[in-house]
């Protein structure tokens, strides 16, 4: 059945809460089995939209989903971490939400609007002292936000769903998670245009948590977190589930953190997923990765296993970092490293960056099998790092300054393939960097199919 959101009582002045009028026409929709809910030209000021099965919500031009500035208007999640309502209260609440849900479709050429600004507090400066207008004018390298006003909705969460597709519409100003898929299967994200506050806490675009069979193309992002981010939280799923045979391709990306991010949250495992045809631009980090058992978050006490990445076609322009790859036990964590991050391949890229890269681990043989071919990198010296004191290892957060353009530690069969790296100095300095390679520990590494030493250094 296809049926008219005012049809059922919505307004769309932007004053009136509409989400229990499209929540009974949704519930009207759907009751014989497939249903088409239309939402026309208007902007509808919304609290939680319960979407169910065999749905299509299609927003049509001019609509404006808008999220309520008051989270009373939201539903909590009543699942993650089985029914504890104490954990995690920042990320249980949403403003469109699929639960066990199967066949849900959100399309469109309509906005969902998540109003994130009244779920920051403007007046926090950022933690370093910087005001925030400062801080929105640094380069790529410096990454500060807003701080969060808890608690704060996702813009369109789905648990445990089947075949779930999100296409075509525009989503701004997202409070936290932009689209967060947690335990699903067979998600379709395409032509997606995400535009999240550059200074929005944790407004991540596109958050694939324990899931599998996961395309996503098409899609134009800037947020104020990373853009796309596969993890493994199974704490919070109450699962350990795999996530997957993910496929992202097609994709132009633009973040205050990472342009793409894989790992950290979660002990599950991330494997077979495949990354192409990528321009990525304005990024702190272009790609990273994260296996770890951290400090601060004890619930992950193994480590993210990440095994068979391939990334090809891609371009970076303005990126803090290129590569940063860190895996091993975060110094201060109680918990051993028990993962390991294998089978890594980069290939045909071209990349301008302002600062170095960085592939290893502080643990032993806790990387391996990583290969980088056709690769043209060129660093930029930048003014941000001219008093900068470089570090031997980073931290976790690759916020320290590496002296060296590209730095391996503790990699076990690496090999590198017509890798090209230049480095531009700033004017009047003329070695701001250690070198443009340089490996420590390693175990079977070659470059042009010449085996070395496992420690050197390339000028």
């Amino acid at each position: 059945m296809r049926v008219n959101i005012r049809d059922f009582g919505a307004i769309g002045d932007g004053v009136a809460l509409d989400s229990p009028a499209i929540n009974a026409a949704i519930a009207a929709a759907t009751a014989d089995g497939y249903g088409k809910v239309i939402v026309p030209p208007g902007i509808y000021r919304c609290g939680s939209i319960d979407l169910v099965d065999n749905l299509t919500l299609q927003l049509e031009a001019g609509a404006v989903i808008r999220g309520s500035r008051d989270i009373n208007d939201y539903h909590e999640d009543r699942y993650a971490f089985n029914g504890k309502a104490a954990e995690r209260q920042t990320l249980r609440h949403y403003l469109l939400g699929a639960f066990h849900r199967r066949n849900v479709i959100i399309t469109g050429d309509g906005v969902i609007d998540g109003s994130g600004d009244a779920f920051w507090d403007p007046n926090h400066i950022c933690t370093d002292g910087k005001p925030l207008e400062a801080a929105k004018s640094s380069c790529v390298a410096y990454y500060r936000v807003l701080k969060s006003v808890n608690p704060r909705p996702v813009v369109a969460y789905f648990w445990r769903c089947q075949d779930v597709t999100v296409r075509q519409v525009r989503i701004v100003n997202s409070p936290s998670y932009t689209v967060w898929p947690v335990g699903c299967d067979g998600v379709r994200l395409d032509n997606l245009t995400i535009r999240n506050p550059r200074h929005g806490p944790n407004t991540d675009a596109l958050d694939v948590d324990c899931s599998s069979n996961v395309i996503i193309s098409n899609c134009d992002i800037d947020a104020g977190d990373d853009c796309i981010a596969l993890k493994s939280d199974t704490s919070r799923l109450g699962e350990d589930k795999p996530c997957e045979r993910i496929v992202v391709t097609n994709c132009i990306l633009s973040s205050s953190a990472c342009a793409i991010r894989l790992g950290y949250e979660g002990d599950g495992i991330i494997r077979d997923c495949a990354f192409s045809n990528l321009a990525i631009h304005n990024a702190k980090n272009g790609i990273d990765m994260l296996s770890l058992t951290p400090v601060k978050r004890l619930d992950f006490k193994r480590g993210t296993p990440i095994e068979s990445i391939a990334f090809s076609n891609i371009v970076m322009r303005n990126v803090g970092r290129p590569f940063f790859i860190w895996a091993g036990t975060e110094p201060g964590s109680p918990n051993p490293y028990q993962a390991q991050v294998r089978g890594l391949t980069f290939s045909a890229m071209e990349i301008h960056t302002i600062s170095g890269s960085f592939i290893g681990s502080l643990d032993g043989a806790a990387i391996t099998d990583v290969t980088l071919r056709d690769i043209r990198l060129h660093l930029q010296d930048h003014v941000y790092f001219q008093d900068a004191v470089p570090v031997e290892y980073p931290n976790i957060w690759a916020s320290s300054f590496m002296p060296d353009a590209l730095r391996l530690h503790r990699v076990d069969n690496a090999v590198l393939d017509q890798v090209a790296i230049r480095i531009t100095p700033l004017p009047g300095r003329s070695a701001p960097y250690g070198h443009r390679l340089r490996w420590s520990q390693l175990n079977n590494f070659s470059r042009d199919g010449t085996q070395l030493p496992a420690n050197g250094a390339m000028l």
